[in-house]
């Protein structure tokens, strides 16, 4: 597909299917600042899909959460993570969270943290000139270790760090540095919650 110019061409592409909830991924919570329970349900689904690189499914899951909560931005912000390989779509998604972000005053400050984190990954600027090179790739992990050290007990900042740096190695080329870190962070996650999806990383 070319890339689309707007949230509505985004939203025409597939996958169209509404999710399969009976799929045994694992559990994952990430908690956003929803009223919809259902909507919460299907983002936490879709985040346990991207954690398994299950990413038209989990697409399925974040497009379920928006349709119940439309002025939620963190469904969009996710629809991003799950177009990684697609990163003029992404760049989509990424504006139309941060859109949504900007009017929707119920947006907490780590939720302006995951998309402003994303929104520069994805979009070029001054000193960055392109997306998802090796540079914007550490100013990413940088802001996730910033939100991991303001969040301390957020599990799912450290989740989405240790995936990018596997992703990192496994898509882009870049050897993880620190070997022994990465592990330890594995080993961390693996023993705090041995049901999140996060655990296959150790096998990368």
């Amino acid at each position: 597909h070319a890339d689309p110019k707007n949230i509505g061409e985004a939203l025409l592409l597939p996958p169209y299917d509404t999710p399969e909830f009976s799929l045994k991924v694992g559990s994952a919570s990430f908690p956003i600042s929803t009223s919809v329970p259902d909507a919460q349900k299907a983002f936490n689904h879709g985040i346990a899909l991207l954690h398994l690189f299950w990413t038209g499914e989990a697409e399925r899951a974040f497009r379920q959460a928006a349709s119940l909560d439309p002025e939620h931005p963190m469904p969009y912000w996710a629809m991003a993570m799950a177009n990684e390989r697609f990163p003029g779509r992404a760049s989509v998604y990424i504006n139309y969270a941060n859109h949504l972000a900007g009017k929707n005053p119920e947006t907490t400050p780590l939720e302006h943290a995951w998309i402003e984190t994303y929104r520069h990954y994805y979009n070029p600027g001054p000193g960055n000139p392109e997306s998802r090179t090796p540079k914007s790739r550490s100013q990413r992990n940088r802001r996730l270790e910033d939100m991991a050290y303001t969040y301390p007990d957020d599990f799912e900042i450290r989740a989405f760090l240790l995936r990018e740096i596997i992703l990192d190695d496994f898509r882009a080329g870049i050897p993880i540095t620190g070997k022994f870190a990465t592990d330890a962070l594995a080993r961390q996650l693996a023993g705090q919650a041995p049901d999140h999806p996060s655990r296959h990383y150790r096998l990368w």
